[in-house]
């Protein structure tokens, strides 16, 4: 018995030496290959992963994406800020991107408190510090992805010029697999692309899943049918509504049952849960309007001011009051009043 298991144990180990061999050779030209990537390439593919994951890491793709175009377009970031009209094409951009969000905090602020922005000077600031770290990411995520997108002119510009004797001006860094890397930095811009412009046209990435797309549609049918429209009118309106849905991917099986149960749908109670961008404005919104009331309107004033309110001086006429109430959609009322005082009393 001895003898033949040391008669097998040669073989043993030459077993056990081969699949060893087997997994070495299996993980080391992964691991050689992922170590011949630079950072930014090692980010894209991370990305390429979180994309077939799930539809609900559209957004951690779309973020390690951009992060990994401002590490490739940094360097020529930096060559343009160093140079007279790149550091004015700069300031020109991000000037535009202040603007934009100067404005949009102006529409909320006045969303908000009822009144024009230009009366709370310093709630108005404080809205556009929160707005605009959103413009600045969305614009400038926009414009890499568009830069990206531009690569293939840039080169087909390139080989007309050559004949005139034009040389490749070399934008990012060197590649140890230009075209296996150009063509996935490509295909993630793109799907960054769409993610962006569903993100800021519907407010939700939830879009790309077009079975949340038919329920949806079957919702909205339920909610008219409930209203008390006609079961055959919101049965026309949702198959227009599934006919749209697949022009862009059809659904087999849910838009053919979709147009018979609509009878029979009834709403459901549960509210759909908003978007991460959704959410970042309400909550914006409710700061702002915490901010006005403890930190802008005054608690004295010459003009009355009802109990526990706060208030801020339009005109000599007006007061805007501020009211903490739980009941309101950010949690105060606003309301335009007279400005009640002795040089103004009641009745005069």
């Amino acid at each position: 018995m001895k003898h033949l298991l040391n008669r097998f144990q040669p073989i043993q180990h030459s077993m056990i030496e081969k699949v060893q061999l087997l997994f070495q050779q299996a993980f080391e030209k992964p691991i050689s290959l992922w170590h011949r990537l630079v950072v930014a390439e090692r980010l894209y593919l991370v990305a390429l992963f979180f994309v077939f994951v799930s539809s609900d890491t559209y957004f951690i793709s779309g973020f390690i994406t951009v992060f990994a175009l401002v590490i490739e377009f940094w360097p020529v970031f930096n060559r343009m800020w160093h140079a007279l009209a790149g550091k004015a094409v700069i300031l020109l951009f991000y000037a535009v991107i202040a603007n934009f969000a100067l404005v949009s905090a102006s529409g909320v602020v006045n969303e908000v408190v009822t009144v024009d922005a230009s009366a709370l000077t310093y709630t108005h600031n404080f809205a556009v510090l929160l707005h605009l770290p959103v413009w600045l990411f969305t614009i400038t995520a926009l414009a890499l992805v568009l830069m990206q997108l531009s690569t293939p002119f840039y080169w087909l510009l390139l080989l007309l010029l050559r004949p005139f004797g034009m040389k490749r001006v070399q934008l990012i860094a060197r590649s140890e697999f230009p075209f296996s890397m150009s063509i996935l930095r490509f295909s993630m811009t793109f799907v960054l692309l769409t993610h962006l412009f569903l993100v800021l046209s519907t407010g939700s990435s939830e879009s790309l899943d077009v079975d949340k797309l038919v329920e949806q549609a079957v919702e909205k049918t339920a909610e008219r049918i409930a209203e008390g429209e006609p079961s055959h009118e919101a049965a026309i309106a949702l198959q227009e509504e599934l006919d749209k849905i697949n022009q862009t991917e059809p659904t087999p099986g849910k838009t053919e049952t979709a147009v018979a149960d609509v009878a029979d749908t009834e709403p459901e109670g549960a509210e759909e849960e908003p978007s991460l961008l959704e959410q970042y404005i309400g909550l914006s919104k409710r700061m702002i309007a915490e901010f006005a009331f403890h930190l802008e309107a005054n608690s004295y004033s010459r003009c009355e001011i009802a109990s526990g309110a706060s208030i801020v001086e339009l005109n000599d006429y007006e007061i805007l009051q501020i009211t903490p109430d739980e009941t309101q959609t950010y949690g105060h009322r606003f309301e335009v009043k007279n400005c009640i005082s002795p040089a103004f009393p009641i009745g005069q």
